[in-house]
């Protein structure tokens, strides 16, 4: 072998090895900070109020009487799901390391005042717990957070911005009308001048003696049993004529009146006559619930 090729082969390893240890993996970071140690830990059969601060806005949750209610900016029954997942998030929030210490890169991961969510969680045993979350982390199970009245920045898994960045509606009980489907024993809709009775009998419905299709009545039973608003209306509505009321009987009788939202229909209001709030759904949802006999028969 010629010294020319030796050499070219000798440089050539050598180049290998400088370049391995020139991009070489630095190793993984762990977690080197106790979530005890910064006084962040959340054990949300304790938790009784959470304050989310944000934008300028601010919404207060309250657990009273084993019941979670919006108490601010208005009070309202909260949506259970939206708090069971917030406090499951933050039970399971994990520091994992420590990025930075200067106040002024806070913005960067947005958990600075002016970008970040403030979160106090309240103990029913006095404790305090506070934090700001910042943005997303490296993957979609990771959020920076920095600790109230501290300046160092940290990586954290469990509780993540899209639980806790909600609209005041994102945590308002959505339910309409909540019932046992199975419990439901007649069922009547008034539509114009035309009313139809559905009675159940043994398990089957009727329309006076004539059985009902039971896919098209299943149908109707399971959305009435589980009928959520879109959204919620606060303002004042001169509520017209209702062009449909659905007369449902459980326990007790329940009355949803249907009204459609000028000037094209494409929503309705809707109330519950065990209930002052006005709601509003969909065309889709309506159509649903506004049947003739005929839409029953086989």
């Amino acid at each position: 072998m010629k010294k020319t090729t030796i050499y070219l082969i000798v440089t050539f390893i050598a180049l290998l090895v400088i370049v391995y240890f020139l991009i070489k993996p630095e190793p993984e970071r762990t977690a080197s900070y106790d979530i005890k140690d910064l006084g962040l830990k959340i054990d949300s059969m304790y938790i009784s109020k959470i304050e989310i601060y944000r934008n300028q806005k601010s919404i207060i949750l309250e657990n009273i009487s084993d019941k979670w209610y919006i108490t601010s900016p208005l009070k309202y029954p909260a949506d259970e799901l939206s708090i069971t997942t917030l406090l499951s998030s933050a039970s399971k929030l994990k520091i994992l390391s420590l990025i930075s210490s200067n106040p002024a890169k806070q913005a960067i991961f947005q958990v600075d005042s002016a970008n970040g969510t403030i979160l106090n969680f309240h103990d029913k045993r006095g404790k305090n717990i506070s934090f700001i979350l910042g943005k997303m982390g490296p993957s979609y199970m990771e959020s920076y957070l920095r600790p109230i009245n501290s300046d160092e920045v940290y990586l954290s898994e469990g509780i993540n911005s899209w639980t806790v960045n909600k609209e005041v509606k994102d945590w308002r009980d959505k339910y309409i009308l909540k019932l046992q489907k199975d419990s439901i024993k007649q069922l009547i809709i008034e539509t114009g001048k035309e009313i139809v009775a559905l009675t159940k009998n043994e398990n089957k419905w009727y329309v006076e003696d004539d059985s009902v299709e039971s896919n098209k009545i299943e149908s109707i039973i399971n959305l009435l049993s589980n009928l959520r608003t879109e959204d919620f209306v606060d303002s004042s509505v001169n509520l017209p004529k209702a062009q449909t009321k659905l007369t449902i009987q459980e326990n007790n009788f329940f009355i949803i009146s249907l009204y459609p939202i000028p000037p094209d229909s494409s929503k309705y209001w809707i109330t519950n006559s065990n209930s002052q709030q006005v709601y509003t759904v969909s065309r889709y949802i309506a159509n649903q619930l506004i049947k003739t006999k005929k839409d029953f028969m086989k």
